[in-house]
Formats: structure tokens, sequence, C-alpha cells
């Protein structure tokens, strides 16, 4: 698949993602990281050639466009799984450090990492949870126990899932199999 607006180098790509796979995308800022994450999540089209999926990605940018900043966190929990008690969404919650006043509140007014761990929730404990998640710099502006709370939830994730960043500690602690790297070159593929 060809990528608008990177480097001619990391432009095309050729790239299958199966089953469980767990993938680090990293390279330099402006090689096509953020833009390929796009494009499996169908937000761009590809200039040319073509990127078939067999199942839906779930993209979470690092602006979390996904959450409503006017709804409270446990209003969009319960709306993204309507089959779980809400003691039982109250108690996830709560164990990634969102405290009752905090499910109550409108997800605009809580911190980035707050938000983060509203907007992750809500996707992981989805019924049903996306096959695929997309994550573009998720680590980015969190303190060390909100980084940690996000490193649980993402090792406890069961689907496919590929997350671009600049942290190698956070990605390491993440269970990779592979990194997809964005190189003058092109790109590679290499054991995490």
């Amino acid at each position: 698949m060809e990528l608008p607006f990177v480097p001619a180098a990391t432009r095309h790509i050729s790239l299958t993602l199966t089953g469980q796979q767990r993938v680090g995308v990293v390279g330099p800022n402006g090689s096509g990281k953020s833009t390929l994450l796009k494009v499996l999540a169908r937000q761009l089209q590809p200039l040319a050639g073509k990127c078939r999926m067999s199942v839906e990605g779930i993209y979470l940018d690092q602006r979390l466009a996904s959450l409503d900043p006017r709804r409270t966190v446990l209003e969009q929990m319960l709306a993204a799984n309507g089959m779980a008690a809400e003691g039982d969404l109250r108690m996830r919650l709560a164990h990634l450090g969102l405290d009752n006043r905090k499910i109550a509140a409108r997800s605009g007014s809580l911190s980035g990492g707050e938000r983060l761990k509203a907007a992750l929730a809500c996707v992981l404990y989805a019924d049903p949870p996306p096959h695929l998640l997309l994550l573009d710099e998720p680590s980015n502006h969190l303190d060390l126990p909100s980084v940690q709370a996000l490193e649980t939830m993402l090792r406890g994730y069961q689907g496919a899932l590929m997350v671009v960043s600049h942290d190698d500690a956070f990605m390491t602690r993440l269970g990779l199999t592979e990194r997809l790297v964005a190189t003058e070159q092109g790109w590679r593929t290499e054991p995490w």
C-alpha cells in the first residue's frame, strides 16, 4: 500500500496482521507511523494499492477523539457494554484509578491520563471487544501510575495490537511480538 505525506522510502509497505499479533511501530517523527494506523483504521485511503481488513480495527489517536467529552465515563462504558452489570463496570474502572467521582464527571473534565484510561476501558471492555487495537503514542504525557495501568490493560488484551511509541521500555513491557520500523530505506519487520 502507498501512504500519503511520507518520505518516498517509507511510502510502500506490504503488511499482514493475523491472530494475536502484537506489533510495535517505530521510526523518526514524520515517517508515516500515524498515517499507517489511520489507513488501517480506514480514516485515510491509501494513495495507491489496497488496504484489506477482515476485522474492524479500533483506532485511539493521541487526542482520544473516540471519547465523547460531554458524556460521563460510566455512560460511555454502559453504551459500549450493555451486557455487563453496572457494578462490574464500576469495579473495572476503579481498578484503573477512576473512582465514583471521576466516572460520574463528563469525560472532557478529566486529566489526559484519566481520559486515556477511560477511552481504553470503553474499547477493551466493550461487548464484543475489538479484534484489532491501533494505538498512537498512548503513553505520552502520562505519569508513572497511569503508564503502569495502561501496560496492565494492554497485556491483558487478547486481540491483535499495533502501537506507535518512542518509549522502548514501555513497548517492551507490552509483550510485543514484532517491530515494524520506518527507515530511510523503507519499512522493515523484525522480531521484538
